[in-house]
């Protein structure tokens, strides 16, 4: 089996700017999809979280509650919306061109994102991407497990295993912003951290920098 290049990209604050979930519930109270009461219960479940007392995952969990009252297709045409109308216009410029560059090279680009995956597979019907690895949910619409640090590298191996890629790592690449990305940046023979905070950038002892803006 050949050895095949991959670019790994993680999203938000690498790709844009800022934090795609807390976009989804702004567009979801904007379209009515998620009542003003619920918004509210997410910005309190939101300060529980940032005081250390509920796991991020039942943050999550209530964030894209409103998908799991709609019907299937209702669901989907709301999340394709929000990707269409809000994620989308607010990918950098550059990490636009790099993702393109790497899919002409040939090499096999993912998106590697701990936000959920009810909305961001839709980003791979209008990116040239290979797969979209996420976090996802279980059968009742509860999300267990956050795709960060070492997780982000298991879930990648996983989908290299079952799509039976065999990786070429040292010469492969990987683009990531915080903390929870050094595990998947260290997978790689060329990696970038994208618009470190000054935490991230001594954390990343000597990980090349690049700044992506609008």
């Amino acid at each position: 089996m050949q050895e095949k290049q991959v670019a790994l990209f993680d999203f938000d604050g690498t790709m844009t700017k800022g934090d795609s979930i807390a976009d989804f519930v702004r567009f979801c109270l904007n379209k009515k999809v998620l009542p003003l009461s619920g918004f509210f219960s997410i910005l309190a479940m939101t300060l529980l979280w940032k005081l250390g007392i509920v796991a991020v995952e039942k943050v999550k969990s209530l964030a894209v509650s409103p998908l799991h009252k709609m019907d299937e297709s209702k669901a989907q045409s709301v999340c394709r919306q929000f990707v269409k109308e809000r994620l989308i216009p607010r990918i950098y410029p550059d990490a636009l061109t790099q993702l393109r560059r790497h899919h002409k090279a040939g090499h096999i680009v993912l998106i590697v994102s701990a936000s959920p995956h009810c909305y961001m597979q839709y980003l791979k019907d209008m990116l040239p991407l290979d797969g979209i690895i996420a976090t996802r949910a279980d059968s009742s619409g509860q999300i267990i497990k956050n795709v960060v640090g070492e997780e982000k590298k298991r879930q990648i191996l996983l989908f290299m295993e079952q799509q039976q890629i065999k990786p070429d790592w040292e010469r492969s690449f990987a683009y990531g912003d915080s903390s929870n990305d050094l595990a998947m940046l260290h997978m790689t023979g060329h990696r970038f951290l994208i618009n470190p905070k000054r935490n991230v950038r001594s954390m990343g002892n000597g990980i090349p920098i690049k700044y992506w803006k609008k």
